[in-house]
């Protein structure tokens, strides 16, 4: 069996494993291509280095209040005029932050019901400039190298 994963732009691939074991793996035109044989029920986790990280310590980032009481203590910051990768990336990004705080107040909830579970805590999307009155910012750009 042939199985393609393309990562995202300027990703590193790290590992691949297959049950919990290292799978031989070649890269090609940005592609990750295993071929091999794949069991019933297998589990195959492919770890990569996005182009973009977070350089900060990961207890500064885990411990970072993004909501408190229920409410949104953040809210990401995209260029003015931003492009569409920009948007939908912030939208992503808020996106999760709903699911996540969702999850934290109903965790044995079936995914396709956390939508009526829980508070929505969602990270408001703003333009730079635009008045975001006592929040922290997350910014988003994407890079001039892409």
């Amino acid at each position: 069996m042939k199985l393609t994963v393309r990562l995202p732009n300027g990703a590193t691939p790290l590992r691949l494993t297959l049950n919990g074991k290292d799978a031989p793996y070649k890269i090609s035109s940005g592609l990750v291509v295993f071929t091999g044989a794949i069991p019933a029920k297998a589990s195959m986790v492919l770890s990569y280095r996005p182009e973009v990280s977070i350089k900060v310590a990961k207890e500064t980032l885990t411990n970072f209040p993004f909501a408190m009481n229920g409410n949104a203590t953040a809210c990401i910051l995209i260029p003015k005029g931003a492009d569409e990768t920009d948007r939908v990336s912030a939208e992503r990004i808020s996106s999760y932050f709903e699911w996540y705080f969702r999850r934290q107040a109903a965790p044995s909830v079936l995914c396709v019901d956390l939508i009526t579970k829980g508070p929505a805590v969602v990270l408001p999307i703003k333009e730079i400039g635009d008045a975001v009155p006592n929040l922290f910012e997350v910014s988003i750009e994407q890079s001039k190298d892409c």
